[in-house]
């Protein structure tokens, strides 16, 4: 398995209807496992190998506009360092750079509201910051690929405690952007379900 040592430290804040908190955190990681290709071969492996940190600030914070209404912004701000790359392709896995799928900045701010006791509507815009990826899956070149803006939202009607009807909209302003090397993110969706607590 892979072996880490981590510590973190936060606070929080809480005065009315605003709520704040923020942690720091730190993460050194040993025994990485990697899919890498085998010597002289062409298959890939799991191996245990490399060594790298972590490290970046969380923020969270609410605020009640009224009753039945919630403001919420989540942010994380992350660096990471590649430390030792014994066993990796020093080309995908340079010391001294950073780690390959790991995004610099996730945020998003959302609008939780209550309509009536079962008319339930939450809109997210989450942004995703540039990272870089490698060109296929496990291997390849190491490439930047930009961050992206994305709106959803969720309307959902209540109608028993158990049993809820949603509809689900995805990609709400059809935004083009790639999850990885030259994979598209989801283009505008909707859904309709029945969500069922046992």
């Amino acid at each position: 398995a892979e072996t880490s040592v981590s510590w973190e430290v936060g606070a929080d804040l809480a005065r009315g209807p605003l709520n704040l908190s923020a942690t720091g955190f730190h993460q050194d990681y040993e025994n990485l496992i990697r899919t890498v290709p085998q010597p002289n071969e062409s298959r890939l492996q799991s191996r245990n190998v490399g060594a790298s940190r972590a490290w970046g600030l969380e923020a969270n914070a609410t605020y009640r506009v009224g009753p039945g209404l919630v403001m919420g912004l989540e942010a994380t701000r992350t660096w990471t360092e590649i430390i030792d790359n014994t066993g990796l392709p020093p080309d995908q896995y340079p010391e001294g750079s950073s780690l390959p799928f790991r995004p610099g900045f996730i945020g998003s701010l959302y609008l939780h509201a209550d309509m009536s006791s079962r008319i339930e509507v939450l809109a997210r815009a989450s942004y995703l910051g540039e990272q870089i990826v490698l060109s296929e899956r496990f291997s390849g070149k190491r490439v930047a690929i930009d961050g992206y803006l994305r709106i959803d939202g969720t309307l959902s009607y209540h109608v028993t405690d158990r049993r809820t009807l949603y509809l689900r909209m995805a990609n709400l302003l059809d935004t083009a952007y790639e999850t990885a090397f030259d994979r598209p993110g989801v283009p505008l969706t909707l859904a309709v379900g029945i969500a069922i607590d046992p």
